[in-house]
């Protein structure tokens, strides 16, 4: 049982972690930067809040909203509630494997991202509309 306990705890990994890497490699991703670069070429920074909870692993964690500085590092800020620039719908993370919808409210960009993690978390598909 005591075996069992520790493996599960080392496949469990940071959450946090988790969720700035692949907030990150979405930003980036050449399709939605397009649209973020103008915004944070003016601002400075990319707002993001979490309309609900990521499900990390078939559990709810709240996230605060943050602001994502130019495009690297994420630093984690409590964001004003007004228009953020990225607002994620929906999150989910599971087995090495996550998937995210988010808006981009100010310019009608509707995104779904699927990923997936080796070494690190990497977009295998992407779907970016504008409405």
């Amino acid at each position: 049982m005591l075996l069992c306990l520790n493996s599960c705890r080392q496949a469990l990994a940071d959450p946090q972690a988790d969720v700035r890497a692949i907030i990150g490699a979405v930003v980036t991703n050449p399709q939605l930067w397009n649209f973020a670069r103008p915004h944070a070429e003016q601002q400075g920074f990319i707002s993001v809040r979490f309309s609900n909870p990521v499900v990390y692993n078939r559990r709810f964690i709240p996230i605060d909203n943050f602001e994502l500085p130019g495009r690297y590092p994420v630093r984690w800020l409590n964001v004003p509630p007004t228009e953020p620039l990225l607002s994620i719908e929906a999150f989910s993370i599971d087995d090495k494997q996550a998937a995210i919808l988010l808006r981009m409210p100010v310019q009608g960009v509707v995104a779904t991202f699927y990923l997936t993690k080796q070494e690190t978390w990497a977009i295998w598909h992407a779907e970016v509309s504008e409405n």
